[in-house]
Parts: structure tokens; C-alpha cells; sequence
């Protein structure tokens, strides 16, 4: 599974670029989508940690989902056209300053080895405990549930 921005005509994520280029891990947003009868996709935007913004002991990536997904929302299939920011299971990766680690808070039905494996190697984060993973409830609100036959949505 590749990250959305790579596989279309949507505007490529030139922070990441940059920041790959630099070998540095990133910070950002992120969504895992998901059509009927195929494997959840990525959609991320991220930038280095210097360009971040300051959140109390973190390392922020400065824009929210509602503001991306305006970009974002454009460039998807037919079948997503009446969804908002918060139908996706979403996440944010952070830099706490205190600890010196990267911390990733998200939904916890994106918690499986294979999204975590593809959210570190996506924003270049270091693996083997080194970056931690914590469900967040401002996250828990998605309108769809991802599975294995394609996204179902919850129940109210």
C-alpha cells in the first residue's frame, strides 16, 4: 500500500520530500481510506519537525484535518464525494520534545502491525518501540469501520 498523494494526480507532499531527502522522520496528518473490495489506503500530509509548530511539549505538524481534506476531498473517487474530514479513521504523529520520541495518537481500529508498519515507514519514523502508538478519543469518531471486504459504517 503506497500513500494516496503518490498513487494519483493529487499535488505530491513536497515537505515529505524534502524531509525524506534530508533523512529526517516527519510529522503530520494522516487518514486511512478504504474502497469496497480493496485494501485501506493512506492519505497523509506531513513536514519536517523543524518546520513544525510548538504544542505545549510536542512537535506539531501546523494544519488540521478539516483544513487538508478540502484538498484532499477533490482528487478522491466518485464513491467518496459526500465525505468530511471525520468519516476516516485519522491520526496525527508528534514530536515530544521531553522524551525525545515521536508519538503517533489515532484511531484504535488503525492499531494492526500492517497500518502501523505503513504509518512509520510513510512519515520515516524509527521502528522497534521507538516510536509509541496510543489510541486518542478525539479520534474515535469515524463514520466508517475499515475491514478485510471493504469499509462498513458504524453503528450510531
Amino acid at each position: 500500500m503506497s500513500a494516496y498523494s503518490e498513487e494519483t494526480q493529487m499535488p505530491g507532499d513536497p515537505a515529505r520530500i524534502a524531509g525524506r531527502q534530508a533523512g529526517g522522520p516527519l510529522v503530520g496528518i494522516f487518514w486511512f481510506i478504504q474502497e469496497p473490495g480493496e485494501a485501506p489506503k493512506l492519505v497523509a500530509f506531513s513536514g519536517s519537525v523543524q518546520d513544525g509548530e510548538t504544542y505545549r511539549v510536542y512537535i506539531n505538524y501546523p494544519e488540521e484535518h478539516v483544513h487538508r481534506w478540502r484538498e484532499v476531498g477533490p482528487h478522491l473517487p466518485a464513491s467518496f464525494l459526500d465525505c468530511g474530514p471525520k468519516d476516516w479513521p485519522r491520526g496525527r504523529v508528534l514530536f515530544n520534545t521531553v522524551v525525545r520520541r515521536f508519538e503517533v495518537i489515532l484511531d484504535k481500529q488503525l492499531q494492526t502491525p500492517q497500518l502501523e508498519a505503513e504509518i512509520l515507514d510513510y512519515f520515516g519514523l524509527p521502528g522497534g518501540g521507538k516510536t509509541s502508538f496510543a489510541s486518542d478519543p478525539h479520534y474515535a469518531d469515524a463514520r466508517y469501520e475499515l475491514g478485510p471486504e471493504g469499509p462498513r459504517a458504524r453503528a450510531a
